[in-house]
């Protein structure tokens, strides 16, 4: 049994983003820069020479924040729960207030389905993304590979009932 199944939290929003902003900080001596640099390019499009990343989760209600240099990467993270409360427009305002100075490169709506935000300027970013993207890293460290097992049981339990569905709805 992995970590994430053995805390028995494996799908919750809080975990993937703290093990998500992880990957990417400063704090991961798993990966490299270079490897770094080569997911923030795949997921983000974003192309840096900065080896310093801050990373920060739950900043003001937001669930992943990047700032690298000048410039600055936002997730909201939804697993079970979809967008509510004008969350996305607080959000919006709070990066407008407390980074007047940055250039806000991209906001992601990070969702297991693919949910579409209310909001256009968040763009749509899955899990199977995510996952896609830090496969070829599961040899880095073996809290890499657990969480990428964690994905693929987490994206496959989505990919099962979205055929299932589909099964069902089809032979109506």
């Amino acid at each position: 049994m992995g970590y994430f199944e053995f805390i028995q939290r494996a799908a919750l929003e809080k975990n993937h983003s703290a093990v998500i902003a992880w990957l990417l900080s400063n704090s991961n001596k798993y990966l490299s820069d270079k490897q770094k640099k080569n997911i923030l390019k795949e997921l983000f499009g974003v192309e840096t020479d900065t080896d310093t990343i801050e990373v920060y989760t739950e900043y003001k209600g937001i669930d992943i924040l990047f700032v690298i240099g000048s410039n600055i990467i936002a997730i909201e993270n939804k697993i079970k729960i979809g967008e509510h409360d004008n969350q996305l427009d607080i959000y919006n305002s709070i990066l407008k207030k407390d980074f007047p100075e940055h250039y806000i490169l991209n906001k992601f709506f990070l969702s297991l389905i693919g949910e579409k935000p209310i909001d256009d300027q968040w763009k749509i970013l899955t899990y199977d993304e995510i996952l896609d993207c830090i496969k070829p890293y599961s040899k880095q460290s073996e809290i890499i590979n657990d969480y990428i097992q964690n994905l693929i049981k987490l994206v496959g339990v989505k990919n099962n009932f979205n055929g299932s569905s589909l099964k069902r709805v089809g032979s109506l």
